[in-house]
């Protein structure tokens, strides 16, 4: 928990790349949810996603989105 945890730290500031933590296609699948739904919550992304997706995906590209503008931070 706690390397994962800094791992979201470094991709939400860029210096790593969420594609090296979580494939292309669930990246896409988990930023359109965020997107489209309009939420910041991991509990509610994770109950629409399911067992195809763990914490851990929704946290890296939760701040990869909030990096790079996708979704605002409040």
């Amino acid at each position: 928990s706690t390397i994962e945890s800094h791992l979201a730290h470094f991709v939400g500031t860029g210096e790593i790349a969420v594609e090296k933590l979580v494939s292309a296609e669930k990246v896409k699948h988990i930023s359109e949810f965020f997107i489209h739904e309009n939420t910041l919550l991991l509990s509610e992304a994770k109950t629409a996603l399911g067992d195809e997706v763990s914490y851990s995906e929704l946290r890296f590209v939760l701040n990869h989105l909030r990096f790079t503008g996708a979704v605002n931070i409040s």
